[in-house]
């Protein structure tokens, strides 16, 4: 009851008038029913809690209300949206896809009006599903078994106080004690204001941010970014796709520690790909790699790096960190490496995130995390780098066309 008194937001009301409700608000799929929320996975709206010391009402209150960002809580995300009303992709294969979407979510919601065209309600319900779907996915592969307790009472968990359940990674969502969080907002300077402001840092691209206090981990992103890569359905789908799971691999078994950027990354493009093979959306390229991004087809890059020679070995890969990593190719090697390594099996991925997160969860060197790097990759595949260089180069060679 609190949740659908929660949507219902009233404006203008005067004695002896009917109050009406402000229809931007009110998520018009469920109207704030209970039963419909749950049928759809939505187990809360805004305000609630977002991380550490602010609400998704502060948010608000910062960006503009004139945002109109639309909250909801599933049972792993905070999904906060901001965009402005667009017509159905030209792309006949992402319209079907599109299309197919909705067809699932309708068919949740039998008496709800189905949209004509792509609004910020439409999508919290999409990143409803395709979140949880992501996420299912990456426990399954690494065998995390999910506890995660629903709301109470349509009020939004809060991570806050995580030391009193057990400390860093004893969390229910992969080890963390918060939710997983979204923000898509319509702007650059939205996107900034909010991380200058709650993050403490200057970003106009999409980034990744860890509250401590509500142990948790956001990842906020806009179509509005410098090479344009973002103004579709589609590729927008890719870049958040890509940013949670980087997030779900710096969250896995709690965030103590930054992780080999390779491993993150690579497993953020394997996804990503999966998804989408023409959409590259790598915000934090340099600029004169921006045209590269249009040619999409990175195994056939891969195989071509291989044939002559020009490809990164392991030894080199393996120390990158984030600022190295501004050129196309290295993320071509970084999501080569790991979809070669995932085609060995779940069991051999879970094991080697296993060892490389197995480090205790305060005051460890670089050096150390290094280390541990390389007895995850001996335990879980076998390989020290020189082993790692021939296996890849040879499957390489097995699995990836050659560019004609």
């Amino acid at each position: 009851m609190r949740c659908l008194l929660l949507a219902l937001v009233l404006v203008g009301a005067v004695v002896g008038q009917k109050p009406t409700v402000d229809r931007l608000v009110v998520d018009p799929f469920t109207g704030g029913d209970p039963v419909l929320m749950r049928a759809v996975g939505i187990e809360a709206y805004g305000p609630f809690p977002l991380a550490d010391n602010h609400s998704t009402r502060d948010v608000d209150i910062e960006l503009g209300q004139e945002l109109r960002i639309r909250w909801a809580e599933t049972r792993h995300f905070k999904i906060g949206i901001s965009q402005s009303e667009r017509e159905w992709p030209l792309d006949k294969d992402e319209k079907k896809a599109l299309s197919a979407e909705i067809d699932a979510l309708m068919a949740k919601l039998p008496k709800a009006k189905r949209p004509k065209t792509i609004t910020s309600w439409l999508l919290v319900h999409l990143y409803a599903q395709r979140l949880e779907a992501l996420y299912a996915d990456f426990c399954k592969r690494t065998g995390f078994v999910d506890q995660a307790p629903p709301c109470k009472d349509g009020r939004g968990l809060d991570g806050r106080g995580f030391q009193e359940r057990g400390g860093i990674g004893k969390g229910p969502y992969l080890g963390m004690h918060g939710k997983f969080c979204l923000l898509l907002l319509p702007r650059r300077s939205d996107l900034a204001r909010y991380l200058r402001h709650w993050g403490k840092r200057e970003a106009e691209e999409p980034q990744a941010h860890h509250f401590f206090e509500s142990n948790s981990l956001i990842f906020v992103t806009t179509q509005d970014i410098r090479t344009e890569g973002l103004s579709t359905e589609r590729a927008l789908h890719c870049n958040i796709v890509y940013g949670m799971v980087r997030n779900f691999v710096g969250g896995y078994h709690g965030f103590a520690y930054d992780i080999p950027v390779w491993t993150s990354e690579g497993l953020g493009h394997w996804y990503r790909l999966r998804l989408d093979k023409k959409y590259n959306t790598i915000a934090g390229l340099a600029e004169a790699q921006w045209g590269l991004l249009h040619d999409a087809d990175w195994a056939e890059k891969a195989r071509a790096r291989v044939e002559s020679g020009a490809w990164a070995t392991a030894a080199e890969m393996l120390t990158w960190q984030q600022n190295d990593c501004r050129d196309l190719h290295k993320h071509v090697m970084m999501w080569s490496r790991w979809d070669f390594l995932l085609s060995q099996g779940d069991e051999k991925v879970r094991r080697y995130l296993e060892v490389l997160k197995g480090l205790p969860t305060t005051g460890v060197p670089a050096q150390a995390v290094a280390d541990q790097q390389a007895l995850a990759l001996k335990e879980a595949f076998g390989y020290d780098n020189a082993a790692f260089d021939a296996a890849w180069i040879a499957w390489v060679k097995a699995n990836y066309k050659i560019r004609k």
